[in-house]
């Protein structure tokens, strides 16, 4: 688990954001801090695109609110890898980037090593959401769009989207 924020039930304002990272073993049902946030790190955030690389024991993450205001957003584009026990900021993604967004839904492409983007919002509370799908090579940096037509399911934020990789189709 990565980022994500806070506010005490019942009160208004900004809430806390954070930048540690956790990881849950379920044999002993436990969770442990891999990294505090401290130090070289992503600032902290809420809604990124994620993913992790099991063949080279990596965690990604990409983007998401930076802000704690719950009324302003404002949007990462930056790449973070997380890997024998440290982050490294990654150069900046080049390519058919998607629009300024965010709430969008995601998800991790083992066999092309890509994290999977598809619609979110602008984040302004009024423009009409997205229905657009991009990938993110890890491996090169770069954003390709994926969708060829306008055969696409409509728009939407706060999509959850999972990679088959037996039939190697993307779900939402």
């Amino acid at each position: 688990m990565f980022g994500g924020r806070f506010r005490p039930d019942g009160q208004s304002g900004a809430y806390d954001i954070f930048n540690d990272l956790w990881e849950f073993d379920f044999g002993t049902r436990q969770w442990t801090e891999l990294h505090d946030g401290g130090g070289v790190a992503p600032p902290p955030r809420y809604y990124p695109m994620s993913g992790y690389d099991e063949e080279t024991d990596t965690f990604y993450v990409y983007g998401g609110n930076l802000n704690s205001d719950p009324l302003t957003f404002i949007e990462g584009r930056d790449l973070w890898a997380y890997r024998n026990g440290s982050w490294e900021q990654l150069d900046d993604p080049t390519g058919n980037a998607p629009s300024r967004r965010l709430f969008f839904g995601s998800t991790w492409d083992p066999v092309r090593k890509k994290m999977i983007m598809f619609g979110g919002q602008p984040g302004d509370f009024v423009s009409q959401a997205f229905n657009d799908t991009y990938a993110l090579s890890v491996e090169t940096g770069e954003w390709e769009r994926l969708q060829g037509s306008n055969n696409a399911p409509s728009t939407r934020m706060h999509a959850h989207l999972l990679y088959d990789d037996t039939r190697d189709y993307l779900c939402c």
